[in-house]
């Protein structure tokens, strides 16, 4: 469980937490499919995300802007923002990947002390419960180690001490 925290903790400290709003994105994310690849590509980005808007208050008031925005806006943002679009390119995934990824881990990280002890969801967690599929859910247990690594590197990014 720790390790989940830590993953929640460093995905909302790279740009900010993204969350899904309707039940139709919370079936979208749940159909998704997690792969390393992308997984991997999404924290490069989140990375390097973390950096300019070290150096950039305009960049972090626009992603902090979008968190709350549909999934298909926030999406037609990354492409259109010529710094994210650039860095999207850079680490070679797509503006819908890097948003369905990031979102559906974080609606995982959500839901995943319901899953794990079997309660069910509950009010403040039924759309991340519902855009968490048995699929990601096992995805996450089969690449633990290598996401939390990922993860942690994040934060060292986000604290500048990477």
């Amino acid at each position: 469980m720790r390790g989940c925290c830590a993953l929640a903790f460093a995905v909302s400290i790279g740009v900010p937490c993204v969350a899904q709003t309707t039940a139709k994105e919370a079936q979208e994310l749940a159909a998704y499919p997690l792969t390393m690849d992308h997984v991997t590509r999404h924290y490069q980005t989140l990375m390097d995300l973390a950096r300019q808007q070290q150096q950039e208050a305009v960049l972090k008031r626009d992603l902090q802007s979008w968190s709350r925005l549909p999934l298909d806006q926030q999406v037609r943002l990354y492409e259109t923002n010529t710094k994210t679009a650039a860095i999207l390119k850079a680490h070679g995934i797509t503006a819908r990947d890097q948003v369905m990824t990031q979102t559906a881990l974080m609606a995982l990280m959500i839901a995943l002390p319901s899953v794990e002890g079997k309660k069910g969801p509950n009010a403040s967690n039924k759309l991340q419960f519902d855009a968490s599929s048995a699929d990601h859910v096992k995805f996450y247990r089969d690449h633990q180690a290598e996401i939390t690594k990922l993860g942690a590197e994040l934060v060292d990014v986000a604290l500048g001490k990477k």
